[in-house]
């Protein structure tokens, strides 16, 4: 699990890279991970991304209308590429701006 200097600096390289870009679509890989995803993509895409905040290890996705709290589990890890070919088995969730 990523210290929390590491969530920090996460949430800092995020902000320069997707701040004021709209979520154009979700793909959802493993879905328990949202919940259900149906209902995860009908509340966040068309939002823009207004600002990322942090508690403690918690990212906080202030949408426009909407809040989307992530947790980096174990790997600690956003992959952030301007199209994606490939991803792995630990890829849970694709968000297209």
């Amino acid at each position: 699990m990523p210290e929390l200097p590491e969530v920090e600096t996460v949430r800092q390289t995020l902000r320069r890279l997707v701040l004021n870009r709209t979520i154009t679509s979700v793909d959802v890989l493993y879905e328990p991970i949202v919940g259900d995803a149906k209902n995860f993509k009908q509340h966040i895409v068309g939002q823009k991304i207004v600002d990322i905040d942090r508690y403690g290890k918690y990212l906080i996705f202030i949408l426009e209308k909407e809040t989307c709290i992530v947790h980096l589990r174990m790997e600690g890890k956003f992959f952030y590429t301007p199209s994606l070919e490939s991803y792995d088995k630990h890829t849970h969730v694709i968000f297209h701006l």
